[in-house]
């Protein structure tokens, strides 16, 4: 369910970006497209003998440890580091992105825009099943 809300996220991310016309959501529909990537690829999550069947029930539950970030968006970015490191970079940019366009300016210039799509691509391939060769007959 969360790589097709993903796919759905991304294929108007696409749309957005080719039109040039809005790319504050072109930020804010990559960022979600990763979102939902990432939660797709991590969930159902066995972490330190306990299992998260989703993001929420992880957050709910880790946030009573004293140690764990009350910000629900700085705690998957924290898990993301820790789970699916080589997208994590990606991830926070496309998250930073996205808050700059959604709260502090709308205005976001081209390249930034096309910046986006490729930081989506990066956190995409990390999330994506790994493909099972099909066996000969």
């Amino acid at each position: 369910m969360k790589f097709a809300h993903a796919e759905h996220n991304e294929s108007l991310c696409d749309h957005l970006l080719e039109n040039l016309k809005w790319n504050d959501w072109v930020m804010t529909t990559a960022f979600y497209s990763a979102l939902h990537y990432v939660e797709d690829r991590l969930f159902p999550l066995e972490l330190d003998g306990d299992t998260y069947e989703d993001f929420d029930e992880y957050y709910l539950e880790r946030q009573k440890h004293k140690d764990f970030s009350s910000n629900k968006h700085q705690s998957r970015i924290n898990l993301i580091f820790r789970k699916l490191k080589y997208a994590h970079q990606a991830y926070k940019f496309l998250f930073e992105a996205c808050y700059s366009a959604r709260y502090q300016s709308y205005i976001v210039d081209e390249p930034t825009a096309k910046q986006a799509k490729i930081k989506l691509l990066v956190v995409k391939s990390y999330c994506n099943p790994p493909v099972t060769p099909k066996a000969s007959t």
